[in-house]
Formats: structure tokens, C-alpha cells, sequence
């Protein structure tokens, strides 16, 4: 795969606030886990909506252990060799998203995860390899979009634990899209002045294919979107969201069936990426639709650019890999 321009970095420059660190349970302590994991789920789900423009604490950091069992189940899922950089701490990162969601009083409900990225500052064996890990997740900002919706932005630092070193193994950049945010909240917001940004986030379920599967040099992969990838991915990652498993929750989020994680659709794209040896340092990837579940997906790849399409030829997502 050839890049044609550099994807931009994504920025780890020093905090100006501290980090309130916890300690959180990873999914492999299943009671443990669903103790801290589904009251605030189920209190997400049920508040008034708001959009708050600052919190109180919007850094946030926890340790990370991944015992073997957990790695294997990760490698299985996803038919990843040991080598393969998967996000095999999201458990955790799940429950630090989950606390900064809670303290800006959004309801899942109106929440859409928009676009992921990923720069990796080591190899993939050596971010692979790290059975020890230390999160620092935090509120990068709030911005106003058109209408009654609002952009988060969410940055995770993946680091040794200061016993190895402390070294940055990864960044990671989340965006959501926010929808009916309340009048008074939406005008306190600043507006979003990135216009790349919002040309990527406008008229996402409209998108068309933009890569010629008939061109020389593009290759188009299978890739299998099983009934029940909701549950098993829910099990190994700790997002458990009922939206991704049942078709009564899928119906109250006014979705006609199941469909699956977003970051479940990134470790399938990472395992593809990683199994043809394509670059994989920097990731950026752009959810444009549901990819509903119990169904054969292509993955089409040309140059640096890739799209994930449903059996229909929509585009799920598109994005870039390079190094």
C-alpha cells in the first residue's frame, strides 16, 4: 500500500491538568467488572440528556493487566496471530469513557461513534507483547455542530507502567457525534472551526464508494460479520451495550436489528491489515453506517486508502493505513 499524504499525528503534548487515577477491574474479572459496569450503563441510558461543555475531571488514568487467557480470546475472535496489535485493553478504557460520558450527562442514546484513530509509537510485537499497561484517557473538547448536535472528542495514552519504563506505546483519538443536545447546552458550546472535520462528519449515510474495485492494484477481502459478533466481542472487550446484541435494544435506539461495535469492526480491519503485512503505524478510520450483523462484509483496499461495504455495496467505513 503506497500513502499519497501523511495522515496527521495525534497530539500527546504534556497535561496541563493531573490525571485522577483508579483502579479498574478488566472484563477478565467478570463480577468485579459488571459491578462497576452496568450501574453506569444503565444510569447512562436513563438520564436527562445534556451536553455539558467542561467537567470536573477530564483526565482520567488507570492500570491495565492482560492475562493470557484474555489475549488468546482476543487472538481467536478475531483469527489474529500474537503478533497482531489488537486494543486488547478496551475493557478498561471502556469503563474510563463510560465515567467522562457520565460527568458531560450525555445519554447513550444520542450518542454515534463517528471516527477512531490510532498511532502507534512502537512495533506491533512490542505493543502486542505489553501484558502491563497504563491508560490516561481524557476530554480533548466539546464543539457545536450544525443543528442540535455536538462533537466530543476523547484521547487515550497507552504507556508501560512506570515500573518499564513508563514509554508511550500508542495514542488514540475517539470521536462521537452527539444528536439533540438541549438548546441552552448547544449554545454554550464553542463551534467547531475545522472544516475538514466537518466535511468528514457531514452527510456520512450518503457516502458512496470511492474506490474502483475493478481498478488494477485494488484488492477485495471477505470478511464475516457473525449473528452473534456482539456477544463474543462484548465478552472479551466489556461493551456490553444491549445494542449490539438483542433486536428489542437495537429497536429502542430506532435500529432495525443488532450491529456491531465500532471498535469490533477496527480489530477486524487491524487483523486483515496485519495479516497482508500492510502499514498499520497510523490508523484513521470513519464510521459511516450501522454494520448490522450476519453478514458478509468486503474490506477493499487500494494504496493507503481502505472502505468496509455491506453486502448492499454501502460504505460502513472508510479511512486510511499507513506508517
Amino acid at each position: 500500500m503506497t500513502a499519497t499524504h501523511p495522515l496527521p499525528g495525534i497530539a500527546t503534548q504534556a497535561p496541563v491538568v493531573p490525571a485522577r487515577a483508579l483502579r479498574l477491574p478488566g472484563c477478565d474479572r467478570r463480577l468485579a467488572y459488571a459491578a462497576h459496569y452496568w450501574p453506569a450503563t444503565v444510569m447512562n441510558l436513563l438520564r436527562r440528556h445534556r451536553l455539558r461543555a467542561t467537567v470536573d475531571e477530564p483526565r482520567l488514568s488507570a492500570p491495565v493487566s492482560i492475562p493470557p487467557a484474555l489475549r488468546r480470546d482476543w487472538q481467536a475472535l478475531f483469527d489474529a496471530d500474537a503478533a497482531c496489535p489488537l486494543l486488547v485493553n478496551q475493557s478498561v478504557g471502556t469503563l474510563l469513557y463510560t465515567r467522562l460520558f457520565g460527568q458531560l450527562g450525555l445519554n447513550f442514546r444520542r450518542l454515534l461513534h463517528v471516527q477512531h484513530r490510532t498511532e502507534y509509537r512502537v512495533g506491533p510485537e512490542t505493543f502486542a507483547a505489553a501484558a502491563q499497561q497504563s491508560l490516561v484517557c481524557e476530554l480533548d473538547g466539546c464543539w457545536r455542530l450544525a443543528e442540535d448536535k455536538g462533537l466530543v472528542v476523547l484521547r487515550t495514552q497507552i504507556h508501560l507502567p512506570a515500573a518499564e519504563g513508563g514509554g508511550l506505546l500508542a495514542a488514540v483519538e475517539d470521536r462521537f457525534v452527539i444528536r439533540h443536545v438541549p438548546t441552552h447546552d448547544w449554545a454554550q458550546l464553542p463551534p467547531l472551526d475545522d472544516r475538514h472535520a466537518q466535511r468528514d462528519l457531514s452527510g456520512l449515510r450518503r457516502r458512496r464508494p470511492g474506490i474502483d474495485v475493478a481498478a488494477a492494484g485494488t484488492r477485495v477481502l471477505p470478511l464475516q460479520l457473525p449473528a452473534d459478533l456482539g456477544r463474543r466481542y462484548g465478552r472479551v472487550s466489556g461493551d456490553h451495550n444491549p445494542v449490539h446484541t438483542t433486536a428489542l435494544a437495537a429497536r429502542l435506539f430506532g435500529l432495525p436489528r443488532p450491529f456491531a461495535q465500532g471498535l469490533a469492526l477496527r480489530n477486524l480491519i487491524v487483523s486483515e491489515l496485519h495479516r497482508l503485512q500492510a502499514p498499520l503505524q497510523r490508523l484513521q478510520l470513519t464510521f459511516a453506517q450501522p454494520a448490522y450483523l450476519g453478514q458478509t462484509l468486503r474490506l477493499v483496499l487500494r494504496g493507503d486508502a481502505l472502505e468496509l461495504l455491506d453486502e448492499a455495496g454501502r460504505v460502513l467505513v472508510f479511512g486510511r493505513a499507513q506508517n
